[in-house]
C-alpha cells in the first residue's frame, strides 16, 4: 500500500474525524454526568429545551429530528422516554390525527431552567480554556469540516437520485 493511502492510528498522527468524534464523545459524557442529578442526557435536555423555547406554536418530532440532526428511529425513542418520566407529552393534532404535537410537563418546567444553567455552565468552563483568538479559529475550522462534509453528503445524494 503506497505510504499517503494508509489509515494513521497512531496518537501521534490522528484522522481529524477521529479527534471530532472523541470530542464529541468526552464532551456529551461531561454534559450527561452535569445533567445526571435530573436523570436526563444532554439530548433530552435540548428536547426540553427547544420545545420550551421555540416560537413555534406546535413542536412536531420532525422539528426534533431536524434540529438535533437525528434519525426518526432515535427521536422517537427519546420521545417515548421522556413521556414515560413525565418530562414530555403529546397531543394528537386537530388538523391530521397521524401527528402529535409535544409539550412539556410541569416537572420539565420546573427543571427547564436548571437544564439550561448546567448545559451553559459547562460550555462556559470549556470555552474559558481557549483565548478567543483560539476560539474563533477552532470555530471557523469546524465550521469549514462541516461544510465540507454537507457538501460531500449533498453530492452522494445528487448521484442517488
Amino acid at each position: 500500500m503506497k505510504e499517503k493511502y494508509k489509515v494513521i492510528t497512531s496518537e501521534k498522527n490522528q484522522l481529524i474525524t477521529n479527534v471530532i468524534h472523541a470530542i464529541d464523545k468526552n464532551v456529551i459524557k461531561i454534559y450527561n454526568r452535569g445533567l445526571a442529578e435530573y436523570g436526563l442526557t444532554m439530548q433530552q435536555s435540548l428536547v426540553i429545551l427547544y420545545i420550551g423555547n421555540t416560537d413555534k406554536e406546535k413542536v412536531y418530532q420532525i422539528d426534533l429530528e431536524r434540529y438535533l440532526g437525528l434519525r426518526n428511529p432515535t427521536v422517537t425513542s427519546m420521545i417515548k422516554n421522556l413521556i414515560a418520566n413525565d418530562y414530555v407529552y403529546r397531543i394528537k393534532d386537530e388538523a391530521d390525527g397521524r401527528y402529535y404535537h409535544l409539550h412539556l410537563t410541569d416537572k420539565s418546567l420546573a427543571v427547564k431552567d436548571n437544564l439550561a444553567r448546567v448545559i451553559y455552565e459547562i460550555n462556559h468552563k470549556i470555552e474559558s480554556q481557549l483565548t478567543e483568538e483560539e476560539f474563533t479559529t477552532l470555530s471557523f475550522l469546524l465550521n469549514k469540516v462541516s461544510e465540507i462534509a454537507k457538501a460531500e453528503l449533498s453530492e452522494d445524494q445528487d448521484i442517488s437520485q
